[in-house]
């Protein structure tokens, strides 16, 4: 189970859970204030929003989803899903996507330099929201789709957004949208797509069957920080011709 967490304090501040404070915004005591209901068996902390964070408050933010299930589990890894973070949050292990994106082809392409970047200069445990956050007239079968198979293969692999039932697979061919939360979104023609379905069903399963490689490539890049997404050299070597 993963709870969703708003309204971080914007002056969150802190070097350590273990600091002796009493002030509500260090890092100490506000995970105190999550630790009743982490020992319920909440799995992991899904800490929204925060783009108005400063950079201190937001690596604060990372070093209490870290250090704190730590105290209380210390042989279990913590898992937190950030929607921002600074250079230096990779040190706390927090996995990080791309916010709240519009459906639209651009933004997809756009995906591809920027997971390659971030994943070289902030965090190699990157994703985005599958089909885009925010619908537009773009999204249609085929973008969720090409999002879907781009998705596969990134380190983080999440279908969300409005309209949430065009973010399952099989939602595409129910007739329904889910509940509107935008004044755009796909056309009705959309919601009887049975050719999405199978073609993520593919896709799904081959991200199931690579669990064993994407664990892998996990631990190298916690252990050297070699991301799993990276981008690939194009240049060809040309051979120095003999006089």
């Amino acid at each position: 189970m993963i709870l969703h967490v708003n309204k971080a304090p914007r002056t969150m501040f802190g070097n350590s859970v273990a600091e002796e404070s009493d002030d509500p915004k260090h890092i100490r005591n506000y995970w105190a204030w999550h630790t009743k209901v982490f020992a319920l068996g909440v799995d992991a902390w899904w800490p929204d929003d925060g783009d108005e964070l400063p950079i201190e408050a937001r690596l604060a933010r990372h070093r209490c989803y870290y250090e704190g299930p730590l105290v209380d589990r210390p042989n279990q890894r913590p898992w937190a899903l950030h929607r921002n973070g600074y250079a230096g949050a990779a040190r706390y292990g927090g996995w990080i996507w791309t916010g709240d994106p519009q459906s639209r082809w651009a933004t997809l392409a756009a995906h591809v330099p920027v997971g390659i970047n971030h994943s070289l200069s902030l965090t190699p445990f990157w994703g985005s929201d599958i089909g885009g956050f925010v619908p537009t007239k773009e999204l249609t079968g085929e973008l969720y789709v090409r999002w879907f198979q781009f998705g596969a293969f990134n380190p983080l692999f999440r279908s969300h957004g409005r309209t949430w039932k065009l973010r399952l697979p099989w939602g595409w061919n129910t007739g329904e949208f889910g509940p509107v939360e935008s004044n755009a979104g796909p056309d009705k023609s959309e919601l009887n797509n049975a050719e999405v379905e199978p073609i993520c069903k593919k896709y799904l399963e081959l991200r199931y069957r690579l669990l064993p490689y994407n664990y892998t490539l996990m631990r190298e890049a916690c252990d050297s920080g070699m991301p799993p997404m990276r981008g690939r050299c194009g240049c060809t070597t040309r051979a120095t011709p003999r006089r």
